[in-house]
């Protein structure tokens, strides 16, 4: 990765951090107002079906730490691979910000830490790696099926 690219996902990183623990230190009211009008923007394309915990605004909830965690991973193992060469601490940090995330909130009024939600994150940072995986394995496989084509 270029000097510039790394630049590029540190800032990613202190933003995607930001928005988590930003989020996580909103009270609990405001938080409420928010996941309400996201969910009433998305009422049309979320099915609510009938999960419990898991309608409605609940869905709206857990779907946000789902994907701020798996953008996590993705610049996570980016970063990782990059600076050391090695992919597998990402995980691990990414569950230390999960904890962190939810151990912020038990000091926000109207708020809780929840364990389900740092399973949530970890399988958004694991899902986040695996994107990252794939998508160095499909670049690779497109860079090999052009440098085989242009040796013919």
């Amino acid at each position: 990765m270029t000097a510039r690219g790394k630049k590029l996902c540190l800032a990613w990183l202190c933003i995607n951090l930001a928005v988590i623990w930003g989020n996580s230190l909103l009270p609990g009211h405001i938080s409420g107002q928010i996941s309400n009008w996201v969910h009433a923007i998305f009422r049309g394309l979320i099915l609510d079906g009938g999960i419990p915990g898991l309608s409605g605004r609940g869905l709206v909830r857990k779907t946000a730490h789902f994907l701020e965690f798996a953008s996590l991973g993705l610049v996570l193992s980016l970063l990782w691979g990059s600076f050391s060469g090695r992919k597998w601490p990402a995980l691990p940090c990414g569950a230390v910000v999960a904890c962190l995330d939810e151990g912020i909130q038990r000091f926000v009024p109207g708020r809780w830490g929840c364990v389900s939600d740092v399973l949530i994150d970890c399988a958004g940072v694991a899902f986040g790696i695996a994107l990252c995986y794939a998508g160095k394995k499909i670049h690779q496989q497109t860079k090999n099926k052009h440098f085989l084509e242009e040796t013919k």
